[in-house]
């Protein structure tokens, strides 16, 4: 092998080990695809849907510690978070943020009162699906300090913060931006 050609190889591997440290840095602090494995966020999100979710938003997690540092922002009312389930954090769940640090929440005949005022919720949705598991009626329930509430779009079928509480800062992982497979179901998730 000539010197030339040896220089191509090296020119060639330090580009790939570099193309592949950038990949892997965009997927552990930038973006990360999901897959939607149930119909819990119906209308939004279909059981298959698959979702780029921008991670920085509430704060980069170093790798190996779990710990965070440069949060910008904090989950807002109505906007879909996605986050490590708090009972498996193996696990990422995405649900629609409804109750913030120290709100008063209440579920009454499928309508949602915050701090006493009922809001209005064009995205939440009841396929019941025979499911008997609904939680038409809940609360009220505080949200402790440094805790959101989540609450999946198809109220029915959602196993969600009714059940295992609120979420803590530690488990937020980013805001969904985009579907990007089915390709016919393509667009921005608001």
């Amino acid at each position: 092998m000539s010197r030339e050609n040896i220089d191509k190889f090296k020119k060639f591997a330090l580009n790939a080990i570099l193309d592949l440290l950038a990949a892997l840095l965009i997927v552990i602090f930038i973006l990360q695809a999901f897959r939607i494995p149930s119909g819990s966020m119906e209308p939004l999100l279909k059981a298959g849907d698959r979702i780029l979710v921008f991670k920085p938003v509430y704060g980069f997690r170093l790798p190996f510690t779990g710990k965070k540092v440069l949060r910008f922002f904090s989950p807002k009312r109505g906007k879909p978070v996605v986050f490590r389930f708090p009972k498996d954090e193996t696990q990422f769940f995405i649900k629609r943020c409804l109750g913030l640090p120290g709100d008063i929440l209440e579920l009454k005949a499928g309508k949602l009162l915050v701090n006493g005022l009922e809001i209005t919720e064009p995205y939440a949705a009841h396929y019941s699906a025979g499911s008997k598991t609904s939680r038409m009626d809940f609360g009220p329930y505080k949200v402790p300090e440094g805790r959101w509430f989540m609450l999946g779009d198809n109220r029915d079928s959602s196993f969600d913060s009714r059940y295992w509480g609120p979420v803590g800062e530690e488990d937020l992982t980013g805001t969904p931006l985009c579907v990007y497979w089915p390709l016919e179901r393509l667009r921005i998730i608001k």
